[in-house]
């Protein structure tokens, strides 16, 4: 699936705040999906990379070196 990066016009809604977008990941989103893996037959989980320092991530730019917000590649992940 191609990648495509948009600029937000002048005059546009700021980004919501993160404890809104976190709500909706970590809460909705997290259970939509494994309430769709689950009814095709397979067990699954959901977690929250948030609490606990579970993941540890860098930080990504895109094309012309610019911030694209909540984006990251996952660097090392807490299993013990």
């Amino acid at each position: 699936m191609p990648v495509e990066f948009v600029r937000r016009a002048a005059g546009e809604r700021p980004p919501t705040p993160w404890r809104s977008r976190r709500w909706s990941f970590v809460g909705k989103v997290n259970k939509d999906i494994v309430s769709r893996i689950n009814r095709h037959g397979q067990p699954a989980v959901g977690l929250s990379g948030d609490d606990g320092q579970l993941f540890r991530v860098s930080t990504m730019l895109g094309p012309g070196g610019e911030d694209i917000g909540f984006v990251g590649k996952i660097e090392r992940v807490a299993s013990a």
